[in-house]
């Protein structure tokens, strides 16, 4: 609660403190001191937005960094007499994949221990054969009789709630979804579940929760710029929306259940939606 209260208290103050600003700013150019045009254009407010986004949320994430790079694009275009449009594209591309190159992972297990955390082992080194020199039961290499049994597959890996080609399954503790120009879809079986990132530029993401678990709390990062996100979520776990949508919209549809004996369960979503939207369903 304390923290809460500070965060709260600490948020109202970089408020006002953006508003004692751009007071400041419209008084001095009213008292005849020169201020230049672009200060008072979109582009600015939009890097603005973005700086205090990414101040809030320690510069994590993506979402405040394009924020910033539109405005200083069309700021670029602006003040000097040079055309950026004809290398945006090329850019925007290049700026995007060393996003996701040198994004920070977070820490996970590796994705061969998580395939087969949940086989056992046995060890049949110096288990005695039967009477007629076979090896042991559950050994399926006669040639090797000290040869450990191979396991069985996981069913889990298999399961997918539409045979659509774009749909997979994964039971990963944390999610790591960028989708640019494409669409995708993600059902989630983790009992462990972590959150993640979501990422959707001029595309589609959906995300099936309805069969992860988590203990506690968890946090989604989400970034949509003209595209969509949707998240099925069960309707016992309470969200909490921490997006700051521009030209853009949050929804949560959701048939909400209020009789829960199960420990609270809260998922929180984070990000930036600039001229798209993110929607919560039970289905």
């Amino acid at each position: 609660m304390e923290n809460y209260k500070y965060k709260n208290r600490s948020n109202r103050v970089w408020s006002g403190l953006i508003l004692l600003i751009i007071g400041s700013v419209f008084l001095l150019r009213n008292f005849g001191i020169f201020i230049p045009d672009w200060i008072f254009s979109w582009p600015t407010v939009l890097i603005l937005i973005g700086l205090v986004i990414g101040f809030k949320r320690r510069f994590h994430g993506g979402g405040w960094l394009m924020m910033v790079l539109i405005g200083g694009y069309f700021n670029v275009q602006n003040l000097f007499d040079f055309n950026l449009t004809q290398y945006y594209i090329g850019a925007a591309f290049i700026i995007l994949g060393l996003f996701v190159i040198f994004k920070p992972k977070k820490p996970g297990k590796n994705q061969w221990e998580r395939k087969f955390e949940g086989f056992k082992w046995k060890d049949y080194s110096n288990a005695p054969a039967d009477s007629w020199g076979n090896p042991p039961a559950g050994n399926t290499n006669p040639a090797n009789p000290s040869a450990e049994p191979a396991p069985e597959p996981n069913p889990l890996h298999n399961q997918t709630s539409e045979p659509h080609a774009s749909t997979q399954t994964t039971d990963n503790d944390y999610i790591d979804a960028v989708n640019v120009f494409s669409g995708g879809k993600q059902q989630i079986y983790s009992k462990n579940f972590k959150g993640g990132d979501v990422v959707s530029v001029f595309g589609g993401c959906e995300l099936d929760l309805t069969q992860a678990d988590f203990a506690d709390h968890v946090s989604i990062e989400v970034v949509a710029i003209f595209g969509g996100v949707k998240l099925i979520i069960p309707p016992t776990w309470v969200v909490e929306s921490q997006v700051s949508p521009i030209f853009g919209g949050f929804d949560d549809s959701r048939t909400i259940n209020p009789v829960n004996s199960e420990p609270l369960k809260i998922i929180t979503i984070k990000g930036v939606v600039l001229f798209g939207g993110v929607s919560i369903s039970n289905f």
